[in-house]
């Protein structure tokens, strides 16, 4: 009967709370029918949803989502005043949908993922109980990232030790760092190098809270001493503004 009573009327709650405390470790009191539901669902399915999705969850992937703009310059005009408002109604949308994502933590519908390359799994945040906490990776993921963590120890290894000219760095000491630094490069830079279209360039002002995509770099380049000084800009050019926004001092 308590493995059945996610599915029972709401006569048996003491049923289904006796069951929610058995499986997630905390107690609750009076649980709602879906959320007990939801739990089963947990229980039942993490190891095969997981394993079909494997190769989707082993992969990062970064995209950027533009709306489909109508056509003719009147048309864009026309939909542009009817969405004037629309930035502030999509943050205030992402907000409370993200304020909903974080009341089903530790799930296989959380949102929310880290690995650990120690374990080489994937790891839900906040476990809660859940029957299947981690996904282990696939075995063609951990040999490839193996074999690329081997690459960054080789390449360190090779380089002479500057306190000791006779010897070699330790690549094996430093090789998780090497591979952590290494793939946040491609990421970062495919993210600030784009060519916009007036189109989307309107876009960006109108339905988005970022700066347009060439100021996000162009700003922050301009507004550092180090950049002017190493690229022997001008005093007061575009680039070399007489009146810089330091953040970090020198």
């Amino acid at each position: 009967m308590v493995e059945l009573s996610p599915y029972l009327p709401n006569d048996v709650e003491r049923l289904r709370d006796v069951w929610y405390t058995q499986f997630t470790g905390m107690y609750k009191a009076n649980v709602e029918h879906w959320r007990v539901c939801m739990h089963s669902i947990d229980r039942a399915v993490p190891l095969y949803l997981l394993y079909i999705y494997s190769d989707h969850l082993n992969k990062s992937s970064f995209k950027e989502v533009v709306v489909q703009f109508p056509a003719g310059q009147d048309a864009i005009k026309q939909y542009f005043g009817l969405v004037q408002h629309l930035r502030k109604d999509m943050v205030d949308a992402y907000t409370s949908q993200k304020a909903r994502m974080r009341q089903w933590p530790g799930s296989v519908f959380d949102t929310d993922v880290m690995y650990d390359m120690q374990r080489q799994t994937v790891c839900y945040f906040y476990d809660t109980g859940k029957l299947f906490p981690e996904m282990v990776w696939s075995e063609v993921s951990a040999e490839n990232f193996r074999t690329v963590v081997q690459c960054f120890e080789d390449k360190y290894s090779a380089i002479d030790d500057p306190t000791n000219p006779s010897h070699k760095l330790k690549g094996s000491n430093v090789n998780e760092s090497l591979f952590e630094e290494s793939a946040a490069i491609a990421p970062a830079f495919k993210d600030n190098c784009a060519k916009a279209n007036p189109a989307y360039m309107k876009h960006q002002m109108h339905a988005t809270n970022q700066a347009l995509i060439k100021e996000r770099v162009n700003l922050a380049l301009k507004n550092s001493h180090e950049f002017s000084r190493v690229f022997q800009c001008d005093g007061n050019k575009a680039m070399n503004p007489s009146h810089k926004c330091p953040i970090w001092s020198s």
